[in-house]
């Protein structure tokens, strides 16, 4: 078997190659969001807004919890007597202290008037930090299950080219609940042990042993099936699934 298929074949590739781009996305979003922040708190201008409106949003997640943004809507003008109208999320306590017709302090980007924010609100770098710190959590962890299926299916590939033939016995089989084509669980988790070329007696398993390769020889505990592994490593063990296959094609072929 190849290592392409090897490593797609992985739930930890799969997994990975769905928190990696998601998580990269968000980490872009949250550093862009922080970077913003950061730069009205270094190089923003103050000045006066005055509060217009002040209102209640909420929105449900998908277990039904309501989460609410406080926000006002508020204008105010730059040094260069362009006036602008803002409407932004601050913190629940803010906004409870915050009337309408109120006077606040704001600041905003020289360059950029758009963005702006209330200078008193305290609140504004959680959003960002956590929209970091979740997508840097999900990119880790994306990119740490690519490398590992990626080592596995490169350890597995090597057992199968350079490892010497060996004959084991199936001590486990059963459904490998973690991973679904088409809605069925259609491979195998097969526990197996057998002899190394000094009579010690070792142990392994495989994942990603097909269906069509258990059905047609009837495999079982007890049944014998074709191993590979390293002579210099004979831990390192894997279900030669190439010979396996074509025992299975041979069965189906003799029934036909």
């Amino acid at each position: 078997m190849s290592f392409g298929r090897l490593f797609l074949r992985d739930v930890r590739s799969l997994v990975g190659f769905i928190f990696t781009p998601i998580g990269g996305i968000v980490l872009v979003i949250g550093v862009v969001w922080l970077n913003t922040q950061i730069r009205l708190a270094r190089h923003g201008v103050e000045t006066q807004a005055v509060v217009k409106d002040k209102h209640v949003s909420s929105s449900r997640d998908s277990e039904g919890k309501t989460s609410y943004s406080y926000k006002v809507l508020y204008e105010f003008k730059t040094a260069g007597g362009k006036a602008f109208t803002s409407d932004q999320s601050i913190g629940k306590p803010l906004y409870n202290r915050t009337a309408i017709g109120d006077t606040i302090i704001i600041l905003y980007d020289p360059a950029n008037p758009d963005s702006n924010a209330v200078k008193a609100d305290r609140s504004r770098l959680i959003g960002p930090v956590l929209f970091t710190a979740l997508g840097g959590i999900f990119t880790v962890i994306g990119l740490a299950l690519l490398l590992a299926s990626w080592r596995s299916a490169s350890r597995i590939t090597t057992i199968l080219k350079r490892g010497i033939e060996a004959v084991g016995r199936i001590t486990s089989i059963r459904r490998n609940t973690s991973y679904e084509v088409n809605g069925r669980h259609v491979f195998f988790i097969i526990e197996y042990e057998f002899e190394d070329h000094s009579h010690i007696k070792r142990r392994g398993s495989n994942p990603l042993v097909h269906e069509k390769m258990i059905e047609p020889l009837a495999l079982g505990e007890g049944t014998e099936i074709p191993i590979k592994f390293l002579t210099r490593d004979p831990g390192q063990s894997t279900v030669d699934l190439d010979a396996l296959r074509s025992l299975a094609q041979g069965a189906v072929a003799s029934k036909a």
